[in-house]
């Protein structure tokens, strides 16, 4: 056998057994789906421009500018996370509620959290609608955002 088969052969054997790694296939996401919609038009807004994206539950800081859809992630610790997206003209907040379930999906990976019942809130932002209230991989949107 020509030697570039018998090493094309183990290439393939190499690459095609690549692992899952078993923390991957958890189920459950820790950081809930936005889309931001255009009242007027209910069209997807392409890009939104914000100073600062930020949550005093979460030790994360955001991207100034937000592309049609954004993970905004949950505190683990709490029932309640508060976001705040501030602008040059003036500051807009949305709040999330959720219950929280921990398990062990398996030993070698973190635990693992299902953040369910979320509800969302603002007095800035014109409607706050949720979509899907498990922050799962069912459904992508979690939460979709008016204004």
């Amino acid at each position: 056998m020509d030697n570039r088969i018998v090493c094309f052969l183990i290439i393939i054997g190499v690459l095609g057994c690549n692992e899952i790694k078993e923390c991957d296939l958890d189920d459950y996401r820790k950081f809930a789906v936005i889309e931001f919609y255009d009242i007027s038009t209910g069209t997807i807004r392409d890009t939104l421009i914000f100073n600062q994206v930020y949550s005093i539950q979460s030790p994360y800081n955001f991207a100034d500018t937000i592309l049609e859809v954004t993970g905004l992630p949950l505190d683990p610790s709490g029932d309640f996370t508060a976001f705040i997206f501030e602008t040059d003209t003036g500051d807009f907040n949305l709040d999330f509620t959720y219950k929280r379930e921990f398990s062990v999906y398996s030993v070698d990976c973190d635990p693992s959290i299902k953040f369910y019942d979320l509800a969302g809130s603002s007095t800035a932002f014109d409607s706050v609608e949720i979509v899907n209230p498990i922050l799962d991989r069912e459904e992508f949107t979690n939460v979709k955002v008016y204004f």
